[in-house]
């Protein structure tokens, strides 16, 4: 059997092993939760970014086929209108009625395509614009969930290991202290 003085010995030296440990201890403990932290913290900025690009794209894609549309439909409809004064001309001269009439329905023609491509063109605009909005939108909600992203501090890793080593200095006095028997 081991004496009471040998037990108490060892108590001591395990005691003051762990005391002196402690603070070390609580050092790699605070590096490592800052390390895990940190890259927890990348690896949603990257998922994000890459979500908000996706979006992006989209967005654009979607813009250039408005306009891809857009320019197709004036096309379109610039084309109607030269056929349509082009068979209104024949039909004037076949007729015989060259002259005032028939030059109030070519400019009539000409006024309603002007108003086709122009209605064409203030809806690109309109719908390039709801584009735009939404595309703002994404921005905000991307830097807003970037915002939220739990970054360590640093300021605050090293508090936690100055308080480690504060803990285990104020351990180390109270056991250097005399007990009083009574």
């Amino acid at each position: 059997m081991c004496e009471p003085a040998s037990i108490t010995a060892l108590t001591t030296a395990v005691t003051s092993a762990a005391t002196a440990a402690a603070p070390y201890i609580s050092t790699a403990t605070a590096l490592a939760s800052f390390a895990q932290t940190s890259q927890m913290a990348s690896r949603q900025e990257k998922a994000l970014q890459q979500s908000h690009n996706q979006q992006m794209n989209q967005v654009a894609l979607q813009q250039q086929q408005i306009n891809q549309q857009a320019t197709e439909k004036m096309s379109e409809r610039a084309l109607e209108a030269q056929r349509e004064a082009s068979r209104l001309s024949v039909i004037a001269g076949e007729s015989g009625t060259m002259g005032g009439s028939n030059d109030r329905v070519v400019n009539e023609a000409a006024f309603n395509a002007s108003h086709d491509i122009a209605t064409i063109e203030a809806n690109r605009l309109n719908t390039q614009g709801q584009i735009t909005a939404e595309a703002q939108g994404i921005a905000a909600r991307t830097q807003s969930s970037l915002n939220s992203i739990k970054r360590p501090s640093l300021i605050g890793t090293g508090l936690q290991i100055a308080g480690g080593f504060v803990d285990a200095g104020t351990r180390r006095e109270r056991n250097r202290a005399p007990t009083v028997h009574e």
